[in-house]
């Protein structure tokens, strides 16, 4: 016998619907970011992720100036700024 338990949603939460525009400008923003946060000397194999995500979201702030859609890159807590 089973009991019938409802499908979970992806990590206990439900999927936002974004309208497909809004999908595009926030993975364009994504990738440009990436490239520029590409370029910094310090990003590498070895450069920790709080280094990478510090120059990914210079990056994607960067490349927001380039693109018309009016969006915000919030700054992420890291886990040492959680803990206070």
């Amino acid at each position: 016998m089973r009991i019938p338990y409802e499908t979970p949603s992806a990590l206990g939460r439900e999927f936002i619907e974004l309208a497909p525009e809004v999908v595009a400008a926030i993975l364009l923003t994504l990738a440009a970011g990436w490239q520029q946060a590409c370029l910094a000397a310090d990003v590498n194999a070895d450069a920790g992720e709080v280094l990478m995500t510090e120059r990914l979201r210079d990056g994607m702030r960067s490349a927001l100036k380039e693109f018309p859609w009016d969006m915000i890159v919030l700054p992420a807590l890291s886990r040492v700024q959680r803990k206070m």
